[in-house]
């Protein structure tokens, strides 16, 4: 099942809000009551969101590596460092774009690699477990952008007609086809978890393309 229109337009909201923050340079996180944050978790707080612990995103930023072990369908707060539930919970951002944190998330079917440049767990409030994780790659041209997209499509399940004729376009015209609104594949269950990707790029002063690979646990 694809997310709902209400989901979907939180996600493009959230597109353009991750745009923005490329746009603005800013190294931190966000969420809904995130007042400043640094590269390696809150510096001023994150009252009534949950947050990663700041020894867990210090030990993600000196390492530059991340793992989350989903194989049983479930990943819990604890076992990633999450301090508590919220809203959402305050991303870790690479500490050197050029350096993105290279992600690998166990999924029940395979394993999922990414080099991200932000982190973004998702925590409903009252959960002990994270519902969504957005891990979002920048491309700096063309052909890594696509190349990007087709890989973690095919990965996931989540190519369909809508993503070539989107693909084709954007070959055609990249400027025209991708913009800070973002495009959203449908979902894809191939990991035994939910996938989908969300795409969206910024032109000006310099060109940026983002690859969102959202991943949640399969709807009970």
């Amino acid at each position: 099942m694809s997310p709902s229109a209400s989901t979907r337009a939180s996600f493009t909201a959230a597109a353009a809000a991750i745009a923005l923050i490329a746009t603005l340079g800013l190294a931190g996180c966000f969420g809904w009551s995130v007042s400043k944050v640094g590269p390696t978790g809150p510096t001023d707080g994150a009252r009534g969101n949950a947050s990663l612990s700041d020894a867990g995103a210090k030990e993600i930023a000196r390492t530059g590596a991340a793992t989350f072990d989903w194989s049983s369908g479930r990943l819990l707060l604890r076992s990633v460092g999450l301090t508590g539930p919220g809203d959402f919970a305050n991303a870790v951002s690479a500490r050197d774009r050029s350096h993105p944190i290279q992600v690998s998330v166990r999924t029940p079917n395979t394993t999922i690699r990414v080099s991200s440049e932000r982190i973004f767990p998702y925590v409903a409030e009252g959960s002990d477990e994270i519902g969504e994780l957005w891990l979002t790659a920048g491309a700096e041209t063309d052909e890594q952008f696509l190349s990007l997209v087709r890989d973690f499509a095919s990965l996931a399940g989540a190519e369909n007609e809508g993503l070539h004729t989107w693909l084709t376009a954007y070959a055609d015209d990249p400027r025209a086809t991708c913009n800070t609104l973002g495009y959203f594949t449908p979902e894809g269950t191939a990991t035994g978890l939910r996938v989908w990707l969300g795409m969206s790029c910024k032109w000006d002063p310099e060109p940026r393309r983002f690859v969102s690979v959202h991943i949640a646990p399969l709807d009970p």
